[in-house]
């Protein structure tokens, strides 16, 4: 892993088709990611699945995923719904 090029910042959205050495998601909580949307009842859509999907598959080394275990609120958390369906 050639740490000399520096680090590259992007969302899920631009992650599409790109490759890097490492990936570093944070905020895969349960209650964190998707985002929730105001005024909607579900946030899991298979396009947001995807999304997560193709940002992992683009780590050619290692992709590390982050989640708190207690939000700020005092709410437990764990991990995405979405990290344990793929498993």
């Amino acid at each position: 892993m050639d740490l000399a090029q520096g680090v590259s910042l992007g969302s899920l959205h631009s992650a599409k088709g790109l490759e890097w050495s490492m990936v570093i998601i944070a905020d895969v909580s349960e209650h964190d990611f998707p985002r929730p949307k105001p005024f909607e009842r579900s946030t899991r859509t298979p396009r947001e699945f995807r999304l997560l999907r193709q940002a992992t598959l683009g780590a050619s080394e290692r992709c590390v995923l982050y989640w708190s275990h207690e939000r700020e609120d005092g709410i437990p958390g764990y991990l995405s719904g979405y990290i344990k369906l793929g498993g």
